[in-house]
């Protein structure tokens, strides 16, 4: 849950939100909710966070290039 500890901290009070007027039971509400903001969490680092990581990683390689082409 490392990884995605704060995406689930910045999904949870919505999926909470979308699915308390549907769920009428406080304890099938919270469970529902952890599961849903656990599997949005998964998907937003999958779909979002790791393409980011990968570039950053290339925009640094970049930089790098450039600045050993710029010691000689």
């Amino acid at each position: 849950i490392g990884v995605l500890s704060f995406s689930i901290y910045l999904l949870h009070k919505t999926v909470l939100a979308l699915i308390t007027p549907t769920v009428d039971a406080p304890p099938l509400t919270d469970a529902i909710g952890l599961v849903l903001s656990i599997a949005a969490a998964q998907l937003l680092y999958w779909a979002v966070e790791r393409p980011f990581m990968r570039l950053r990683i290339r925009i640094e390689a970049w930089f790098d290039r450039r600045r050993e082409r710029s010691r000689r």
